[in-house]
């Protein structure tokens, strides 16, 4: 089961493997919401997770079947867990060197204080070095262009479902004092 949380608003591709998927005859069970699967292949079947019924955080049982009747609880107990989206508010600073290497505070709320967290620079992941449910710092990679800026987004599933909000950040040429 990967990934194994999603946002309450629903809409995660979640990949299932085992043996046995049919096409037409395989759902999965997110809590007491059965969604039909997409079957890939006799191993491999996708279901999107649905909205949630209850507030986040919380953990349901998520099972799969093969004949749309009989589930099998993949595992025992909760097995994916809803997480409230992250939306980013602000990063501070705001702009930087081209030359990177500046700590950068994104802030905002429903972060997920844990391995699972994700931030996007640009196209990049960022590795997080501090993490707060409203704050996270990162550093500042090097920019190759003399100016631009990029989008920051954050994940609390490791980058599937990324914040609808983001924040961006500019570079400015270094300056060089001689």
């Amino acid at each position: 089961l990967l990934p194994s949380s999603g946002s309450t608003h629903g809409g995660t591709v979640v990949n299932i493997t085992g043996e046995g998927f049919v096409s037409g005859e395989t759902a999965c069970l997110f809590g007491s919401i059965t969604v039909a699967a997409h079957v890939v292949s006799p191993t491999l079947a996708t279901c999107v997770a649905p909205a949630a019924l209850s507030p986040p955080p919380f953990q349901i049982a998520f099972g799969i079947t093969v004949n749309l009747q009989d589930f099998t609880l993949v595992f025992e107990g909760p097995a994916f867990d809803y997480f409230a989206s992250p939306t980013i508010t602000d990063v501070q600073p705001a702009r930087g060197s081209t030359l990177g290497g500046l700590p950068v505070t994104i802030l905002g709320h429903n972060f997920t204080v844990g391995a699972d967290f994700f931030v996007l620079w640009a196209d990049s992941e960022l590795a997080v070095t501090s993490i707060a449910p409203n704050r996270a710092i990162v550093v500042a990679p090097p920019f190759a262009a003399s100016n631009g800026s990029v989008v920051v987004r954050v994940s609390n599933n490791k980058g599937v479902d990324l914040s609808s909000s983001h924040a961006v950040f500019a570079y400015l040429s270094h300056v060089t004092l001689t």
